[in-house]
């Protein structure tokens, strides 16, 4: 949803086998998206759910490396936090190559403030007038006061623009 030419509304989710997050935030585009031009993307936003678990490594049982689980499951546990990134993407007829960054906050009940951060590569293509199908790889991890985790991530979706 355009707030003007260069701002949208956006509204999605993130799920995860943990986590069930729907976040809301503004996106920026400037630049030219027509052959052969470049765009540069400014996001943020905020976002809320359930999810998180005490016990996030999965070789960390109960009372091991230090990990104290509080045994509630993540269905029962909100979550909260916020959003900020950026990317870069040239554009061709129907094709565009990009790369993103973002940085995340959130908490969840019973859980040290967690900082995400992730970096994805990869391509989109218009599959329609108000669609485009996007692809990428890359790295993503998070650190907090209890646990931290990195490694590669699959991004995918439909994106989806009104008139």
């Amino acid at each position: 949803m355009g707030v003007s030419d260069e701002v949208r509304v956006e509204v999605g989710s993130d799920v995860g086998d943990t986590w069930q997050i729907g976040m809301v935030g503004l996106r920026g585009s400037f630049g030219d998206s027509t052959e052969g031009g470049w765009v540069t993307d400014l996001e943020g936003g905020v976002g809320a759910g359930i999810g998180g678990r005490t016990c996030a490594l999965t070789e960390h049982e109960e009372g091991e490396g230090g990990c104290k689980s509080d045994g509630k499951p993540r269905d029962e546990r909100n979550a909260y936090g916020a959003y900020l990134g950026g990317g870069l993407s040239h554009h061709w007829e129907h094709l565009a190559l990009y790369g993103r960054a973002r940085g995340q906050l959130s908490r969840a009940e019973n859980i040290p403030t967690t900082q995400w951060g992730s970096a994805v590569v990869g391509g989109q293509i218009q599959a329609g007038t108000h669609m485009r199908l996007y692809a990428g790889a890359g790295m993503a991890g998070y650190h907090n006061e209890d646990d931290s985790e990195r490694g590669l991530i699959l991004d995918a979706g439909l994106a989806v623009s009104t008139p």
